[in-house]
Protein backbone atom coordinates (compact mmCIF):
# COMPACT_ATOMS: atom_id res chain seq x y z
CA UNK A 1 0.00 0.00 0.00
CA UNK A 2 0.93 3.93 -0.49
CA UNK A 3 -0.15 6.40 0.60
CA UNK A 4 0.92 10.32 -0.79
CA UNK A 5 -0.59 13.24 -0.14
CA UNK A 6 0.02 15.05 -3.29
CA UNK A 7 -1.27 18.55 -2.80
CA UNK A 8 -1.75 20.78 0.64
CA UNK A 9 -3.33 24.24 0.29
CA UNK A 10 -4.45 26.61 2.94
CA UNK A 11 -3.28 30.23 3.98
CA UNK A 12 -3.43 33.72 2.34
CA UNK A 13 0.08 34.38 3.18
CA UNK A 14 3.19 33.46 5.12
CA UNK A 15 3.68 33.51 7.94
CA UNK A 16 -0.44 33.92 8.64
CA UNK A 17 -2.45 31.12 10.47
CA UNK A 18 -4.79 30.10 7.93
CA UNK A 19 -8.61 30.27 8.32
CA UNK A 20 -8.86 26.80 6.78
CA UNK A 21 -6.65 24.56 4.81
CA UNK A 22 -7.07 20.93 2.76
CA UNK A 23 -5.04 18.56 1.44
CA UNK A 24 -5.63 15.53 -1.12
CA UNK A 25 -4.92 12.07 -0.81
CA UNK A 26 -3.90 9.19 -2.79
CA UNK A 27 -4.15 5.67 -1.21
CA UNK A 28 -3.07 2.79 -3.75
CA UNK A 29 -3.73 -0.71 -2.57
CA UNK A 30 -3.30 -3.99 -4.05
CA UNK A 31 -6.27 -5.75 -2.18
CA UNK A 32 -9.84 -4.60 -2.04
CA UNK A 33 -9.88 -5.35 1.71
CA UNK A 34 -6.81 -3.26 2.34
CA UNK A 35 -8.89 0.03 0.74
CA UNK A 36 -11.98 -0.51 3.40
CA UNK A 37 -9.20 -0.91 6.28
CA UNK A 38 -7.00 2.42 4.99
CA UNK A 39 -10.31 4.28 4.48
CA UNK A 40 -11.69 3.19 8.29
CA UNK A 41 -8.32 4.58 9.61
CA UNK A 42 -8.42 7.87 7.56
CA UNK A 43 -11.92 8.60 8.94
CA UNK A 44 -10.80 7.52 12.46
CA UNK A 45 -8.17 10.26 12.96
CA UNK A 46 -8.81 12.88 15.34
CA UNK A 47 -6.83 16.92 15.22
CA UNK A 48 -4.45 17.40 18.24
CA UNK A 49 -5.61 20.65 18.47
CA UNK A 50 -9.04 21.21 19.49
CA UNK A 51 -10.16 23.94 17.81
CA UNK A 52 -9.70 21.90 14.35
CA UNK A 53 -11.80 19.79 12.99
CA UNK A 54 -10.73 17.07 10.32
CA UNK A 55 -13.47 16.41 7.19
CA UNK A 56 -12.94 13.44 4.84
CA UNK A 57 -14.64 13.31 0.97
CA UNK A 58 -14.35 10.92 -1.49
CA UNK A 59 -13.54 6.91 -1.10
CA UNK A 60 -12.62 4.30 -3.55
CA UNK A 61 -12.83 5.39 -6.88
CA UNK A 62 -11.09 2.70 -9.13
CA UNK A 63 -10.76 -0.35 -6.82
CA UNK A 64 -7.46 -2.43 -7.36
CA UNK A 65 -7.00 -5.38 -9.65
CA UNK A 66 -6.35 -8.30 -7.54
CA UNK A 67 -4.38 -11.46 -9.17
CA UNK A 68 -7.03 -13.66 -9.69
CA UNK A 69 -6.56 -16.58 -12.12
CA UNK A 70 -8.38 -14.12 -14.91
CA UNK A 71 -5.83 -11.57 -14.04
CA UNK A 72 -2.56 -14.20 -14.37
CA UNK A 73 -4.25 -15.17 -17.65
CA UNK A 74 -4.16 -11.64 -18.70
CA UNK A 75 -1.00 -11.34 -17.58
CA UNK A 76 0.40 -14.19 -19.59
CA UNK A 77 -0.84 -13.00 -22.73
CA UNK A 78 0.25 -9.48 -22.17
CA UNK A 79 3.99 -11.20 -21.42
CA UNK A 80 3.89 -12.98 -24.62
CA UNK A 81 3.04 -10.21 -27.12
CA UNK A 82 5.58 -8.24 -24.60
CA UNK A 83 8.26 -11.01 -26.01
CA UNK A 84 7.14 -10.36 -29.67
CA UNK A 85 8.21 -6.70 -29.03
CA UNK A 86 11.04 -7.01 -27.74
CA UNK A 87 9.94 -5.80 -24.16
CA UNK A 88 10.74 -7.43 -20.83
CA UNK A 89 7.49 -7.01 -18.36
CA UNK A 90 8.02 -8.32 -15.37
CA UNK A 91 4.99 -9.35 -12.51
CA UNK A 92 5.53 -7.10 -9.79
CA UNK A 93 2.53 -8.17 -7.50
CA UNK A 94 4.82 -8.08 -4.71
CA UNK A 95 5.93 -4.58 -5.55
CA UNK A 96 2.99 -2.17 -4.82
CA UNK A 97 4.55 0.89 -5.63
CA UNK A 98 5.21 -0.58 -9.60
CA UNK A 99 1.87 -2.17 -9.72
CA UNK A 100 0.05 0.49 -11.11
CA UNK A 101 2.34 1.15 -13.80
CA UNK A 102 2.65 -2.70 -14.27
CA UNK A 103 -1.22 -2.24 -15.33
CA UNK A 104 -1.28 0.42 -17.16
CA UNK A 105 1.26 -1.60 -19.59
CA UNK A 106 -0.65 -4.69 -19.19
CA UNK A 107 -3.98 -2.04 -20.60
CA UNK A 108 -1.84 -0.53 -23.22
CA UNK A 109 -0.36 -3.97 -24.37
CA UNK A 110 -3.66 -5.47 -24.60
CA UNK A 111 -5.37 -2.71 -26.41
CA UNK A 112 -2.27 -2.43 -29.24
CA UNK A 113 -2.84 -6.41 -29.56
CA UNK A 114 -6.66 -5.93 -29.96
CA UNK A 115 -6.09 -2.72 -32.58
CA UNK A 116 -3.54 -5.26 -34.21
CA UNK A 117 -5.42 -8.54 -34.66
Amino acid sequence: MTLNVGVVQGGTRTNVIPAEAKALVDVRVTRVKDAAVIDRKLRFLKPFNRECKLEFAGGVNRPPMERTQAVAALYKKAFDIAKQLGWKLEEAWKKPRLVAARMAILRQLWAFRRWTG
